[in-house]
């Protein structure tokens, strides 16, 4: 049974780019997780501020079309901004 947000090992966000979604997904990267996301404002070949500075953390960042979410995907975190 999980019991907290800390028993997750590869949490994968998608919405990675707002406030709220990418300050707690650097806050998992920072205790050890294996964090990743995707957003709608992320175009292949673009480039987009909080992208690289996610990308610069150690988060894998992905443009929204679902082939960042894996078999090691272990909790899909959705904004609903």
């Amino acid at each position: 049974m999980i019991s907290t947000i800390h028993d997750f090992k590869s949490p994968f966000f998608i919405g990675v780019a707002g406030s709220g979604m990418s300050a707690i997904a650097q806050y998992l990267k920072g205790v050890g997780k294996n964090v990743s996301g995707s957003d709608r404002f992320f175009k292949e070949g673009e480039y987009n501020e909080t992208k690289t500075k996610l990308e610069t953390e150690g988060i894998a960042c992905f443009v929204q079309d679902g082939k960042g979410i894996t078999e090691t995907t272990d909790l899909v975190v959705v904004s609903t901004a």
